[in-house]
């Protein structure tokens, strides 16, 4: 939340928005800053996306702060909203863990080709990725840990979700082959 914050007032404040696009414009970065859809999970793996890319931004900004032509109280509120090197570590971790899902949501998305079968093959290649802790950090365990009971819950243990994505497909053999490998 501390990063919807953040986002919400630097787009709300003419002069911090205008110094972020002058500075996105002066290091060639294309990249916005975005919100993030509760509604849509594939939205908080973009937002995070955008405020790592435009870091050295950010920390820019932090440091531009006393520069700026913006009220003391403000000052003080933009010095709440500064993250951590803890705060982006964890930006760091989440989004090496939503990578997967956000790959996986591209391809089930297409348009072009039938999308239906590469759901369950999409479903447990993130699974796989979720089981596969082997070099993974505490923290990064402990998040793959959670997805995998909210994968179990929702995929898994709801017999009629499940059965409606074991649909003949297409990929089903080489699905059967990848998963023998």
């Amino acid at each position: 939340s501390k990063c919807r914050a953040l986002i919400k007032f630097i787009k709300k404040l003419s002069v911090l928005s205008s110094y972020f696009d002058t500075e996105q414009h002066k290091l060639k970065k294309k990249r916005t800053l975005q919100l993030d859809v509760r509604t849509r999970w594939n939205s908080t793996y973009y937002m995070i996306d955008g405020l790592l890319n435009l870091k050295l931004i950010m920390a820019k900004l932090f440091d531009d702060k006393n520069r700026l032509k913006i009220k003391n109280k403000l000052k003080q509120k933009l010095n709440e909203l500064e993250l951590t090197s803890n705060e982006w570590s964890v930006l760091s971790l989440l989004h090496d863990v939503l990578k997967p899902f956000y790959r996986a949501t591209q391809l089930i998305s297409g348009s072009k080709y039938s999308t239906i079968g590469l759901a369950y093959f999409a479903i447990h290649f993130i699974k796989f990725f979720i089981d596969d802790t082997i070099d993974d950090s505490y923290e990064n365990k402990k998040i793959k840990e959670l997805l995998s009971k909210a994968m179990k819950q929702y995929l898994d243990d709801d017999i009629d979700q499940s059965q409606l994505l074991k649909v003949k497909s297409p990929y089903e053999k080489w699905f059967q082959r990848f998963q023998a490998v």
